[in-house]
This record gives C-alpha cells, sequence and structure tokens, in this order.
C-alpha cells in the first residue's frame, strides 16, 4: 500500500473519484538521414556506397508525486539501418565484374522500466513463478499488469520485441561475345532475428468476487479494492513463460544466362536458374516439428497407464499403443 500517493484534489463527485489529476507528457524523439557516395577510382574500378538512418522513440515519464512502482511509463522503441556498397570492375573492354553487399536491421519493441530483482522482489518467500521466469530467456520481467475492478495498475499489458535484420552479397560477371551477351551470377541471403509479441503477467480483481452473491451479482455490489485485498483471483488472470526464439533462414541462388541478338528484330534469351532456401532454424533448437503419431510418448511409455482387467480381456495386453510425440527442432533436425 506505500507504493500508493496522495490525491491533488477533492474528488468529482461524494465518492472522491479521480482525486488524482496531472498531464502526462509523451516524448518524441525523430530522426531520419541518409547518403549516397559515388567514386570513380580508376578507369576500371568504379564503386559506390549508400547509408541510411531511421529513428523514433517514444517515452513518458511517471507523474505520480513517490514515482510509485505502480505506474510503469511505457513507450516504444523504434528505427532501422541499412548500409549498401557496389564494386564494378571492367576486367576487359566486354567483360565486367559487379560485386554488391547489403546490411539492414529495424527494430519495434516496448521501452518500459523493468523490475529490478525480478518477481522476486514481490514474492521473496514464494518463488511459484521460477518455472515461469526460467523458460522465458530473451524476455525482460515487468511488474505484473494489476486490474482491480475497472482501474489498471502496473506493468505493461503487451510486450512485444522484434529485432529483424539481414544480410546478402551477389556477384554477377557479365561478357559481349559477338552477337552473344552472357551473364552469371551467385547470392547468398541471411535473415532473422526476434519476432515476438505477446501478453504480460496480469492479475485481475474483480468486484463481482467481493458482491453479496456469485449469481450475475450487480454492478453496485463489491468493490475491487477489497477483492485485492483479500487476494481473490477469478480465472481471467494469466502468467505466461516460454522462450523467444530466434528464428533465421538462409538463401542461395545463381544463374547462367545467354542474351543472342540473331538479328536486329529477333533477340533470344535462355538461361538457368537454380534456388536454394533453408528452413527455419534457432540455435536453442526451440521451434515444433509438430505431432508426429508413430513416435511413442516417453511419458506413457516410462510409466504406461493401467488399464481395466476387463479391458485387457477383450482387447489383449498389447493392444493399446501411447503414440503422439511432440517432435521439437534438435541438432540433427534443426529446421521446422
Amino acid at each position: 500500500m506505500n507504493a500508493y500517493w496522495d490525491p491533488n484534489n477533492p474528488g468529482t463527485n461524494l465518492t472522491g473519484e479521480n482525486n488524482f489529476q496531472t498531464s502526462l507528457p509523451n516524448r518524441f524523439s525523430y530522426y531520419n538521414l541518409m547518403d549516397r557516395v559515388d567514386y570513380a577510382i580508376s578507369d576500371k574500378w568504379r564503386l559506390s556506397g549508400h547509408y541510411a538512418r531511421y529513428n523514433t522513440d517514444n517515452t513518458s515519464s511517471n507523474p505520480t508525486p513517490n514515482n510509485s512502482m505502480l505506474y510503469v511509463p511505457t513507450g516504444s522503441v523504434r528505427g532501422g539501418n541499412q548500409v549498401a556498397a557496389d564494386v564494378v570492375y571492367a576486367l576487359s573492354p566486354t567483360t565486367v565484374v559487379d560485386v554488391n553487399g547489403d546490411w539492414h536491421n529495424f527494430q519495434d519493441s516496448l521501452a518500459a522500466a523493468v523490475l529490478d530483482g525480478g518477481l522476486g522482489k514481490i514474492w521473496p518467500n514464494n518463488n511459484w513463478f521460477a518455472p515461469y521466469q526460467t523458460a522465458s530467456n530473451n524476455i525482460p520481467t515487468y511488474l505484473p499488469q494489476l486490474v482491480i475492478g475497472g482501474d489498471t495498475l502496473g506493468g505493461p499489458g503487451l510486450f512485444w520485441l522484434q529485432q529483424p535484420h539481414g544480410e546478402s552479397v551477389s556477384a554477377t560477371v557479365s561478357h559481349q561475345k559477338g552477337s552473344h551477351y552472357l551473364k552469371a551470377g551467385f547470392e547468398w541471403r541471411r535473415v532473422g532475428g526476434i519476432p515476438y509479441v505477446n501478453s504480460q503477467n496480469v492479475f485481475k480483481f474483480p468486484s463481482a468476487l467481493t458482491a453479496g452473491t456469485f449469481n450475475n451479482p450487480p454492478s453496485t455490489q463489491g468493490d475491487g479494492f477489497a477483492t485485492m485485498l483479500l487476494g481473490a483471483l477469478d480465472d481471467s488472470s494469466q502468467v505466461y513463460g516460454g522462450p523467444a526464439p530466434v528464428p533465421y533462414s538462409t538463401w542461395y541462388g545463381m544463374f547462367i544466362q545467354d542474351t543472342w541478338k540473331v538479328s536486329p528484330k529477333i533477340t533470344i534469351n535462355i538461361g538457368l536458374r537454380n534456388e536454394y532456401e533453408t528452413a527455419i532454424s534457432n540455435a536453442a533448437h526451440t521451434f515444433s516439428r509438430g505431432l508426429d503419431l508413430s513416435a511413442p510418448i516417453q511419458e506413457f511409455t516410462a510409466n504406461p497407464p493401467q488399464m481395466p482387467a476387463q479391458a485387457l480381456a477383450l482387447v489383449g495386453s498389447d493392444f493399446y499403443r501411447y503414440n503422439g510425440a511432440w517432435n521439437f527442432t534438435s541438432g540433427d533436425h534443426p529446421g521446422m
């Protein structure tokens, strides 16, 4: 209760509702810049480069006079970068080599103060939350959201952490030989990053739990703060646990092409292209590969259910098969 703050006005009605009012400024930090450089090193060498940066952060402050932990200012961090370079080399009057590289990233994430000490700060003598927190790698711990009657306090209700990035390299060789214009090339790309969006822990203290009846209680009965002081929760409260995977995928491509100018009116294009893209995977192997009805469920196999003797007499002791294991990616099967 020490986290609550004093009112700054008498309220708007007899109950003292809305007895704390203040302004809440939002701050935006924005800039957008880009530039390009082209440089002729010599008659045979050409170099060009490009850089771009975009940023727009949104932050807010804590308006409570005691800097209460029950109010968690939230905002967002958004931005992106791109770096690209291209080198062209004239190997001869009829042969040109072009090499290109690119790197880019993007971020759109929640900006909020984490809970110092984790949930152990709130429950120092009861680590009921340990399985959820241990499973939630890459995910910060915030104060749970508290819904008290019709009021919402505490941490953010939604968490997002989106940080995709990628890089690519390509090379092309072009050669003019008589009426034939030959080209061959190779390209490599890799993309990945965290794309996580999920709800956060929330504890709800509805007024109905302290009403005079549980059977369709009227809205005039019960009080959300009374429900909270009693520690009563209903089934709409939620606690989340699970990893934030970092997926990656790699792409390869190559081609060879001939543009044959048969006559001023006829041109024939002949080419061959091959592409290959790896399955999405992550280093921690936390992706699901789905249900395998041919694989036994290890927990059932180690401790099979005891079937009634009457059932075994009808179907035999070898009738039941406890198959249907849920498979996850692994070192032998890294892709989804």
